[in-house]
């Protein structure tokens, strides 16, 4: 009636069918099993940051890569030049083990002094896998740029500390390819599967990129 108030809350969620919809639904029909399910959540989330040491702008920027993930975005793709380029479809990438039945995520490294982007892009990995986002991730050494045996060593490091792990049931999903032992159509395809490319430029925010979305030829 008149000067009354009401609370409405909306969930969104994939159920496997309407019956274990209905279900939930159900289940959540009065407010203090929201507010129950809201602050586990909460809890959950921050224990997760803790655990990967994720700061709150990271936290937001992976979270973007989401979208790009499953709905290409020229803004997060590779050079349009290596793009125009391709002429190889995913199963030329086989060969490096690399199946192509998850989305790519495309991490050039060319010095060590790239130290930052490569933390950051290990750490998208690893949030974006620890919330069942299952990409694979592929470290590409450029050793057109020398100190190579010093890049790898920096790479396994780096990589020797992850706090996720693929389990003997699951495919390989990180990689690491070196340039030299790939033809230049390989890498061109590399560049155009990938569905986010990150670099020392881009970082993980990209965000010269989304100020210049027409000016992303220079991006590598």
């Amino acid at each position: 009636g008149a000067g009354e108030t009401a609370c409405l809350s909306f969930i969104t969620g994939v159920c496997g069918s309407r019956e274990e919809a209905v279900k939930i639904a159900g289940e959540l029909n009065v407010s203090y099993r929201i507010d129950d399910i809201l602050e586990k959540f909460r809890l959950q989330k921050n224990l997760e940051l803790k655990y990967l040491e994720i700061t709150g702008p990271q936290l937001n920027a992976f979270q973007e890569l989401i979208s790009p993930v499953f709905y290409s975005s020229r803004v997060y793709r590779g050079p349009d030049e290596n793009i125009r380029r391709n002429f190889m479809n995913q199963s030329f990438l086989w060969k490096f083990g690399v199946s192509g039945d998850h989305p790519i995520l495309l991490l050039t490294v060319r010095s060590i002094e790239e130290e930052r982007i490569v933390r950051d892009g290990l750490k998208a990995y690893e949030y974006l896998r620890m919330n069942h986002v299952m990409v694979d991730l592929i470290i590409l050494i450029d050793s057109r740029h020398g100190y190579l045996q010093e890049v790898d060593e920096f790479i396994n490091d780096m990589t020797s500390s992850l706090r996720i792990y693929d389990s003997g049931n699951e495919k390989p999903s990180f990689f690491t390819l070196h340039t030299y032992e790939m033809k230049p159509a390989e890498i061109d395809l590399l560049y155009t599967a990938a569905r986010v490319v990150f670099s020392g430029k881009t970082g993980i925010y990209f965000t010269k990129e989304k100020e210049n979305p027409h000016e992303l030829l220079e991006k590598y």
